[in-house]
């Protein structure tokens, strides 16, 4: 999968968890270094953490995480007319459009 798709799909999950731009930032920026950094078998890693997080609810407490990212309304869903851009999704274009640049000399 291109990382422009991965990155988008990010974005989207952002968008419907209503994640502030703040936290997207900092979302996005560590999935660039570990979209450069990580081969396949490495991201397995993060399945086995995320199957764990089963086993360990039940046994503790949850704690926070580091950015300790809270959704707002998740069930929320907005629908804009065809063609609408926020100020938001220019902005996180110009990202995108960096990261781009970064990754693809």
């Amino acid at each position: 999968m291109k990382d422009r798709m991965i990155l988008g799909y990010m974005l989207l999950a952002c968008k419907q968890l209503n994640y502030t731009k703040e936290e997207v930032r900092n979302f996005i920026g560590e999935l660039s270094i570990l979209l450069e950094t990580k081969t396949e078998e490495e991201i397995e890693e993060g399945f086995q953490w995320y199957m764990e997080l089963d086993e360990s609810e039940n046994k503790i407490e949850n704690k926070p995480t580091k950015m300790d990212i809270k959704t707002k309304n998740p069930r929320k869903i907005t629908r804009f007319p065809e063609g609408y851009r926020s100020k938001l999704s220019i902005e996180n274009e110009k990202i995108i459009r960096l990261l781009r640049s970064i990754s693809n000399p």
